[in-house]
């Protein structure tokens, strides 16, 4: 309620004063996967209100933390589908962070590493939408920052292999406009690579 009434000081006052119960929790019992897990979006949290206040250094370790935790789990347990979802929604949360400092080729190797994730998930389950939606976003991320970086050819390539995957989808649900308005972002990012000055930031799915 706090971030939705943009109060960001009030929300990461709440936000920061939950992490040490769940620190603790998590600390008391590493072998619980709830727990970890609870730690994990509590650093998102703090993460994500700290990114919109514009402190990305603080942002940086929130979402590190998280990633951290969630790499544990997704290695302990590595058939579980929603820990590897997870993980490539940590990997791109760090890599935005990253592509908005310039740190571009760190946030090349965050963003190819959610990619790897979410071809192996859309792979395993191609009927999925939410999936193959996902997986769309990677190549975006990664096509982003490949402009920014000014490879526009492997930008290119990126932002064609999303659009591939959301016209599929318009394909199999003609009804969904949803898919029509992605579809639609792809043709328009698709028209400006290598337009885009490297400072400016790019359009967020």
């Amino acid at each position: 309620m706090q971030v939705a009434q943009g109060d960001f000081n009030a929300a990461l006052k709440s936000y920061s004063d939950s992490l040490p119960i769940r620190e603790r929790l998590a600390k008391a019992d590493p072998s619980n996967a709830g727990w970890q897990n609870d730690l994990s979006v509590a650093y998102d949290n703090v993460g994500g209100v700290q990114a919109a206040q514009g402190d990305l250094k603080a942002a940086l370790k929130s979402y590190s933390d998280s990633l951290a935790i969630r790499e544990r789990l997704a290695k302990a347990d590595p058939s579980n589908a929603l820990w590897q979802h997870e993980l490539s929604f940590s990997y791109e949360r760090v890599g935005d962070v990253q592509a908005t400092q310039d740190d571009l080729k760190a946030a090349l190797k965050s963003f190819s590493d959610s990619l790897a994730i979410r071809e192996r998930l859309a792979k395993a389950d191609p009927s999925n939408a939410i999936y193959q939606r996902d997986l769309s976003v990677a190549y975006a991320r990664l096509a982003d920052a490949y402009n920014k970086s000014n490879e526009t050819a492997k930008a290119r390539d990126a932002l064609a292999a999303g659009q591939a995957i959301i016209e599929k989808l318009v394909e199999q649900h003609s009804d969904q406009a949803l898919w029509k308005q992605e579809l639609a972002t792809f043709d328009a990012q698709i028209a400006e690579v290598g337009k885009t000055s490297p400072k400016k930031k790019p359009a967020r799915r």
